[in-house]
């Protein structure tokens, strides 16, 4: 038999022992990598605050033009609000100076057509007159009572039988332009009730010249 023999493994070697210079560079290896570490850091802490100052200017800014966009806007709107309340306070001077120049107008009429019925040169329907010194013919007034009565509706009893005096304006073939309340009977359903049967009517008879008398102020009577 052969002799049995034993192999022994050899001994691992030892692992080199790291000399003094070799840590002396890794320890400044990890300080400068700690050391870009945090100045990577540090820009991008500074860069996020420059974003946000930014953010913060931008909003700012913003907000001051919305400001003055909106100071402008009432500025505006107040601007506007003046001019319109002056027209309409020009507005309203016009319609009482024009009212009161019609007014003085038909007062003087009324002192001529007076003086003229007075002389016996003028003559007034029993339900209207004419606003000018030779008035309407004496049966006209008929003829419109006819033409505008049919149209009146009205339900309501008053006492007194008031009379409701309303100025017409009419273009030369009678189509009535224009109407205005000139004195109230007292009852405002009667006056609203003549007002919309002359706007049912449109137009009031010729008379026998030929012509509409315009204007004219027309009155009319619950009870006729």
């Amino acid at each position: 038999l052969l002799p049995l023999l034993l192999f022994r493994a050899p001994p691992r070697p030892e692992p080199p022992v790291q000399r003094q210079p070799d840590i002396a560079l890794e320890r400044e290896k990890q300080r400068r990598a700690e050391e870009k570490e945090r100045q990577q850091e540090l820009a991008e802490k500074r860069e996020q605050e420059k974003r946000e100052q930014e953010k913060r200017k931008a909003e700012a800014q913003k907000k001051r033009e919305e400001e003055l966009a909106r100071r402008k806007e009432e500025e505006a709107r107040k601007v506007a609000e003046a001019k319109r309340k002056e027209d309409e306070q020009k507005k309203r001077e016009q319609l009482e100076a024009r009212d009161a120049k019609r007014r003085e107008e038909l007062r003087k009429e009324q002192i001529a057509r007076a003086q003229a019925m007075a002389a016996g040169t003028g003559s007034a329907d029993a339900t209207g007159s004419a606003a000018r010194a030779s008035g309407p013919s004496a049966g006209w007034g008929a003829k419109v009572q006819a033409k505008v009565r049919p149209n009146i509706v009205f339900t309501d009893t008053v006492s007194g039988n008031p009379r409701a005096v309303v100025e017409v304006r009419t273009s030369p073939d009678g189509t009535i332009v224009g109407k205005r309340l000139v004195r109230s009977s007292g009852s405002a359903a009667w006056d609203e009730a003549v007002l919309r049967a002359l706007e049912r009517t449109g137009s009031l008879p010729r008379d026998v010249d030929g012509r509409v008398p315009s204007p004219v102020e027309i009155g009319f009577r619950p009870n006729g």
